[in-house]
């Protein structure tokens, strides 16, 4: 349906089952625009919400309405919950997700007031706090409402098939040929040298997602860390075995003198329509640091293991008070780019204050909304 005039009433609504699909339109069309791929549809709609680990809220997804010849969803703020450790206790939070409203509509209050609704049902529900990694166009709009910045992660690369990525990147013949030499002698000596960092005592092994040890990652984690998103076996298993994209997964036990002392999971993922760019995304790098070259022993078997599955790169994000942070950065990965992380408190605080506090989280590329 054609908009003729956005002076029309549009109305905040909870989601009712039939809007689906005219989400998922809107989402869609937001990203062509953009000049992205095209991700969502019902069954991709259903995994990421009907069915998610953690329960389905309907009332947690806020939409506008556009009131003319026939409804049309013109605004879509949403929360999924999730379950996050605190202090070792088990909290209810939620994820703040594909938040976006319709171009003709913007900068008339849709985003603050079904923002604003969906915020209301929140407390009611008791979720001590939203978490969120926001783009560059909701970041200015959360933090009007309330949000606080907790930290700033950093985006790394290391780059396995420089000339493929720079033929990417530069248009300039010149420039790619400089980038690829100056890139490919940065990664072979921070190879080599990192090789004898390791630890030849450490065995990695594949295993399936089922077999993860829940309780030696908890452990593991909550020796660090005061915040992370709870990884259930529940969780993991709609995270990674049940989403319906089914791209290739990589899963390893790390022990130590028979002892497990880490495990990690990379994502293969294909981009036809980036110049076939294939990247290797560690999701999750859990590891018990206290075993000295543990780091660069898993990062050496992680990029040679890309090697053989043609990855162009391997990619993934840190921050700066996490104890992965200084091994990419040491390893040879390079700063791509960043991206903010922000929490909002939706009841009082109790104690709660680490949940504002950088040094308190532990973050993952899993831990994005997105698969």
């Amino acid at each position: 349906m054609k908009i003729k005039n956005t002076d029309k009433i549009w109305s905040p609504v909870t989601f009712k089952d039939g809007n689906q699909n005219d989400i998922i339109s809107l989402i869609n069309n937001d990203a062509q625009n953009r000049g992205s791929k095209a991700l969502f549809d019902i069954d991709y709609w259903n995994w990421k919400y009907k069915n998610n680990s953690a329960g389905f809220f309907p009332k947690w997804i806020n939409l506008a309405l556009y009131r003319g010849e026939e409804d049309l969803v013109i605004g879509h703020y949403a929360v999924i919950p999730l379950i996050i450790s605190s202090n070792n206790k088990l909290i209810l939070g939620g994820q703040s997700v594909d938040i976006l409203t319709s171009n003709k509509f913007r900068n008339q209050g849709v985003f603050t007031e079904i923002a604003n609704n969906c915020y209301k049902e929140l407390v009611e529900d008791k979720v001590s706090c939203a978490i969120t990694f926001p783009n560059e166009r909701s970041y200015p709009g959360l933090i009007k409402l309330g949000w606080k910045k907790v930290l700033t992660a950093t985006e790394y690369g290391y780059i396995i098939d420089a000339n493929k990525l720079t033929k990417y990147k530069y248009n300039s013949f010149h420039k790619r040929i400089i980038a690829f030499l100056a890139l490919r002698f940065i990664y072979q000596f921070t190879s080599a040298l990192n090789y004898f960092k390791g630890n030849k005592l450490l065995k990695i092994n594949s295993i399936e997602i089922d077999e993860i040890d829940i309780t030696i990652i908890q452990s593991i984690l909550s020796s660090n860390y005061k915040c992370f998103i709870h990884r259930s076996k529940e969780y993991l298993k709609w995270r990674y075995l049940d989403c319906p994209l089914k791209e290739e997964i990589s899963v390893k036990k790390i022990t130590y003198n028979n002892t497990v002392v880490g495990y990690y999971i990379v994502k293969y993922k294909d981009y036809p329509h980036r110049n076939n760019v294939r990247i290797a995304h560690i999701m999750e790098l859990i590891l018990d640091d206290s075993v000295k070259g543990i780091y660069n022993t898993v990062l050496n078997k992680i990029i040679a293991e890309a090697k053989i599955k043609k990855a162009t790169l391997v990619y993934s994000y840190s921050h700066t008070n996490q104890n992965d942070f200084k091994a990419y950065k040491y390893f040879g990965f390079l700063k791509l780019d960043k991206k903010e992380f922000v929490v909002k408190n939706m009841q009082d605080t109790n104690g709660e204050d680490h949940l504002f506090e950088s040094e308190s989280w532990f973050i993952s590329q899993g831990d994005s909304d997105r698969a």
